[in-house]
């Protein structure tokens, strides 16, 4: 089974600073799961994380206003920038990260990279909208 993490879309539980970089958790991070030949399925996964880290003595954005809906997610990396992500993921940089929430908040930092997990058995749940 491919996950395709979708930035926008994804709900943050919580962004936590790290000694030399910071840790996202995801409560519901809206995923592509791709089997076989067959369309790849829209859903939702608990347990995602991404960790980051930054650059020596580099300093954190306020990171209050980090958590819920993002309205927009990007990663950039060589001049491309990436709404999508394979689960898991490990990326070396430097590479940027832009996000933006539906709550007004936002943040941007420079990364020396990038590792996103699945934490467990991956619990994929269908998305239901229309």
């Amino acid at each position: 089974m491919d996950l395709l993490l979708q930035l926008a879309d994804s709900e943050v539980a919580a962004v936590e600073a790290l000694d030399g970089g910071l840790r996202l958790r995801f409560s519901a991070a809206t995923v592509w799961r791709a089997a076989g030949a067959a369309p790849a399925t829209l859903g939702h996964l608990r347990g995602v994380r991404l960790e980051l880290r930054t650059a020596p003595g580099s300093a954190l954005p306020p990171l209050a206003d980090c958590i819920g809906r993002l309205a927009q997610g990007r990663v950039g990396r060589a001049g491309q920038w990436f709404g999508r992500l394979p689960l898991p993921v490990t990326l070396e940089g430097p590479l940027e990260l832009d996000l933006s929430f539906a709550g007004c908040g936002s943040l941007r930092l420079h990364a020396t990279s990038l590792h996103g997990v699945v934490e467990g058995e991956p619990d994929f749940r269908e998305s239901l909208a229309c």
